[in-house]
């Protein structure tokens, strides 16, 4: 059974869409913190599509499993970001300089980890779905 696509998925184009161009017309915050949108974007594009086709949702279905995997998220990439103190694998530039707008950032950003993974596994799942139904 098919169901229709989600506003939430027609919001993720959208925002994706506009945050692509002011990305290249360099307008902020969508120049600074492209990250945020392009990641947040996919994840409301690829639940609506996920519901679309298996009327399966972690938004529209699993609520609030879906905003507890925020802080979650926040917490597992913390690890990594603990053991990159070590490490120095990586590091950021150009972070806001107000403490409170640094952490403000971490936590959107580090907030997708979970759902990031967990749909791009549902669609890769889908797409071995749908080459066996052909």
């Amino acid at each position: 059974m098919k169901m229709t696509f989600p506003f939430h998925g027609i919001i993720g184009v959208a925002l994706l869409f506009l945050s692509e161009i002011f990305l290249f017309k360099k307008v902020d915050p969508f120049y600074s913190w492209f990250y945020c949108f392009a990641w947040w974007s996919y994840i409301l594009i690829i639940d609506a599509v996920i519901y679309r086709l298996k009327g399966n949702s972690l938004i529209l279905t699993r609520t609030k499993e879906f905003f507890l995997m925020i802080p979650w998220s926040l917490f597992i990439w913390l690890i990594f970001e603990a053991a990159n103190l070590s490490l120095e694998n990586w590091y950021y530039i150009n972070l806001p300089h107000f403490t409170v707008e640094r952490w403000l950032g971490y936590a959107i950003a580090y907030g997708t980890v979970l759902q990031g993974y967990l749909k791009q596994r549902s669609c890769w799942k889908l797409w071995d779905f749908l080459k066996i139904q052909k």
